[in-house]
């Protein structure tokens, strides 16, 4: 009895060791990490995960001293997809200007779309662009593949940082345009257009396609649609955040919020839907990271840790959330360690506790050997967490692309119980047990 006591120990603490949640995926890349060096320099600023299992990623790679775009496909098992493009990447090459990718999307078609800045003569253009599924520009989208706020009157500095893709094809996205104040002064304001499949204007949305949400200073971080084609738009203000909820016409939803928006003094990076239609939102305050969650009206949720969990950290950078299918929530976010840069990966419960089954006591941190950045993540069909961003290499003065892939799900003592059970076959079932049974009538008869 202590023998089987003392194995399925054993068992347990080598399987926890070697699969628990919060633990590397060995089987992804090398020991976790799938780390590319693309040009002098690279990043990945977002990624989306295929039906089957491909990882999308883009960003940005600077070659010849000058910034490109770039989309890369990984296999599942982190190596780059060679029939995508050139060797797994597709440059994104402006003549003469530099460009960068913030987001990225898959349609209903299969098709990749875009969307991030071209830094023309140092003015900013915001831009959406849409890939076919081989990696080569969708030349039916836009012009040439490709539709810049400067070619549909947004004549001022432009970015576009996020993006989402309703069921019939048609593209919301949410960035800011700058402006020039009386004094000079550059001011931004928040813009939201809907663009049709073929990349034109949907005039049926906002003002010929437009929207201005009315704050005189503000910049849209996040655009997610709901279940009912409802428009959810997280914006940045000088008081904190706003989050506004639109009709699929573009007008506000006055059932949500005050007129159809709620204002927080946190600032709100981020956000996303949970399958009751309530919207998590992570952020900080000062210097604490903040996780939030709403009502579908947009009320404060209060069985959510009293509609608030608040850490302290020292300036927490870049936070992002996803929600896995049980209701649990994995959020990330960057800090500096000395002189690397480091990430954090923390779990919470559904109801805003910390998960002290996730890494050690709900907390993930990568090792301070090298500095380490990430810009967003996703949930596998299968359940495991990926990460995008870049990674220092030994030897090699700057960050190149990086993907990394965590396990999310602990073993269950039944499985441990599984594994450590001796299964006990009765001796007349054995294959064995009729020669046993010769051999031991044969040496009788000997024997008389």
């Amino acid at each position: 009895m202590l023998k089987q006591i003392l194995k399925i120990l054993t068992i347990s603490v080598i399987y926890n060791s070697l699969f628990a949640a919060g633990n590397l995926d060995t089987s992804f890349g090398v020991g976790g990490y799938a780390i590319n060096r693309v040009g002098q320099e690279s990043e990945a600023r977002a990624l989306v995960i295929q039906p089957d299992g491909k990882i999308i990623a883009v960003g940005n790679v600077f070659i010849n001293n000058r910034e490109k775009s770039i989309v890369a496909r990984y296999n599942s098992n982190g190596s780059l997809d060679s029939t995508f493009s050139t060797v797994g990447t597709a440059i994104f090459d402006i003549p003469g200007h530099e460009s960068f990718l913030w987001d990225v999307k898959i349609d209903w078609n299969s098709k990749i779309v875009v969307s991030g800045i071209i830094d023309e003569d140092e003015f900013p253009r915001g831009f959406v662009s849409r890939f076919l599924s081989n990696g080569t520009r969708d030349t039916t989208f836009g012009l040439y593949g490709m539709i810049r706020l400067d070619t549909i009157g947004i004549n001022e500095d432009s970015k576009i940082f996020s993006i989402a893709i309703q069921s019939d094809g048609k593209i919301i996205a949410i960035g800011d345009k700058g402006l020039e104040t009386e004094f000079g002064n550059p001011i931004k304001e928040t813009i939201i257009c809907r663009f049709n499949s073929d990349g034109s204007l949907d005039n049926s949305f906002g003002t010929n396609g437009i929207i201005m949400p009315p704050f005189e200073w503000s910049s849209g971080n996040k655009i997610l649609l709901q279940t009912n084609n409802k428009i959810l738009a997280l914006m940045e203000i000088p008081e904190g955040s706003a989050l506004a909820r639109y009709n699929s016409n573009g007008t506000l939803d006055n059932t949500f919020g005050t007129g159809g928006i709620v204002q927080s003094n946190l600032s709100h990076k981020s956000m996303d839907l949970q399958s009751d239609g309530k919207i998590v939102l992570v952020g900080k305050f000062g210097d604490h990271f903040t996780l939030t969650r709403y009502n579908n009206n947009g009320t404060i949720d209060t069985s959510f840790v009293d509609g608030l969990n608040s850490i302290q950290y020292v300036e927490p950078r870049s936070m992002k959330l996803t929600l896995q299918n049980n209701g649990q929530i994995i959020t990330s976010f960057n800090y500096q360690f000395g002189s690397v840069w480091k990430y954090k990966l923390v779990r919470f419960n559904a109801d805003g506790t910390l998960d002290d089954t996730f890494g050690n006591n709900g907390i993930v941190e990568s090792e301070a050997v090298r500095s380490r950045f990430v810009y967003e993540m996703a949930i596998q069909n299968d359940g495991k967490l990926v990460l995008c961003g870049s990674s220092s290499l030994p030897g090699v003065a700057n960050d190149h692309l990086m993907l990394v892939r965590y396990k999310t799900a602990s073993p269950t003592s039944e499985t441990i119980s599984e594994l450590s059970e001796e299964k006990y076959i009765p001796y007349e079932k054995r294959p064995s047990a009729e020669k046993e049974e010769e051999e031991i009538e044969t040496k009788k008869i000997k024997k008389d």
